[in-house]
């Protein structure tokens, strides 16, 4: 799969970086199939050239661009940013197997079950399940070191498998 990244240049602490088409699995420093534009965060005001022609052909032909490439190329203007991304709403899911599933476990971690709230919510590319406690019971669900929560985490990462849905726990 080919990505469109970051290719580190320039001197130690004075970094420079050309925007590249490449491989994934080719190291980030390494082989490249075409430049397409370069970055210099450190400039005063930030220089950011891309070609869009050649950013829009490879995106055509299946290349992904990474998180920060594809900030940058929106501010590029090769990446239309989409009315949908900026005025996106997230909404609550009824009847979530999986937020049934938190709840249940919340519940049976904490002193007052009654104020136990679980809202699962479909966001862009994953469903978002906040769990609100007690301010008291807090600790009890989080746990030592944050085991517990990374627990429920796990239980919940296990349980979404079938769905092919990624959920995200958040506890409030």
């Amino acid at each position: 799969m080919l990505k469109i990244r970051l290719r580190r240049m320039g001197a130690k602490k004075a970094p420079f970086y050309r925007i590249v088409v490449a491989d994934s699995r080719a190291p980030r420093g390494g082989a490249f199939v075409e430049e397409i534009g370069y970055y210099n965060p450190i400039s005063e005001p930030v220089e950011l050239k891309v070609d869009v022609e050649k950013a829009r052909t490879w995106m055509k032909n299946g290349a992904q661009p990474t998180d920060t490439v594809r900030g940058l190329l929106k501010k590029s203007g090769a990446i239309e940013s989409s009315k949908m991304e900026e005025e996106f709403v997230p909404t609550v899911i009824e009847n979530d197997e999986i937020g049934v599933l938190v709840e249940y476990i919340a519940k049976n971690l904490v002193d007052d079950p009654d104020s136990v709230k679980v809202v699962s919510k479909k966001g862009e590319d994953s469903v978002i399940v906040e769990l609100t406690v007690a301010k008291d019971d807090m600790g009890k669900v989080i746990g030592k070191q944050g085991r517990i929560a990374k627990a429920i985490r796990t239980v919940v990462r296990a349980a979404s498998v079938k769905s092919e849905t990624k959920y995200v726990v958040e506890i409030i």
